[in-house]
């Protein structure tokens, strides 16, 4: 397919460069449901950090409008209240993020609830479980992760005669 844009001003009378582009169609529309590939904490983990982030990733772009309280839900399983937080869709879509507005409970056990909730990949099919990896649970330690990450190697390894140059 060819799209090109030609004859267009804006309210000024300015014309927009000619400009044209191309595209590939498919063989047929998106049927297939995104799976998810990887979800943080994993199923079943203990002593989760009481700042975790939740996320899901998927294997391919979601809609991001579709991800809302309704279609992705932190549980507090304790007191069976759900948590409040916010949500983040990477810029590729393939990663959902929830970060509870404030520490989850300690030593509480929690679930994670998405699968065939209502989020969907930009063709509006159904998110589901891929792989066995749907709703989850993990349960929190007593702390928070103050800890920054640090490198562990590098490649190709840096010479510690040109860091001592470079890296003060």
């Amino acid at each position: 397919m060819t799209v090109t844009i030609a004859g267009v001003n804006d309210v000024s009378g300015n014309s927009v460069a000619p400009n044209a582009t191309q595209f590939t169609v498919g063989p047929g529309p998106d049927i297939a449901s995104p799976m998810v590939t990887a979800t943080n904490p994993a199923s079943g983990l203990v002593n989760v950090p009481t700042n975790a982030v939740i996320a899901l990733r998927v294997n391919e772009p979601i809609d991001p409008s579709s991800v809302t309280p309704p279609t992705f839900q932190v549980s507090d399983n304790a007191i069976g209240q759900l948590v409040t937080g916010t949500y983040t869709v990477s810029g590729d879509g393939r990663t959902i993020s929830f970060v509870a507005a404030a520490p989850l409970a300690i030593s509480h056990s929690h679930s994670v609830f998405f699968s065939f909730a209502g989020i969907t990949d930009l063709a509006g099919n159904l998110l589901g479980a891929g792989g066995g990896l749907g709703n989850f649970s993990f349960t929190t330690g007593t702390t928070a992760d103050t800890t920054g990450p640090e490198v562990a190697a590098s490649s190709p390894a840096i010479s510690s005669r040109r860091c001592r140059a470079t890296c003060r």
